[in-house]
């Protein structure tokens, strides 16, 4: 999520919990999800990151 787009170190530690829960509730592959959630911060549709707390 670093490599290829805008976030920062600290958006990306904030990211990765909400990350790691999508994957393994819906048993999808983490780079898969993360790589998902860094396109969609690069194409601009969220570029706060929510939680579910």
């Amino acid at each position: 999520m670093i490599l290829f787009g805008p976030m920062t170190v600290t958006e990306v530690l904030q990211s990765l919990p909400v990350v790691m829960m999508n994957a393994s509730s819906t048993g999808s592959d983490p780079d898969a999800v993360a790589n998902l959630q860094a396109s969609t911060y690069n194409f601009g549709l969220s570029k706060k990151i929510r939680s579910l707390r």
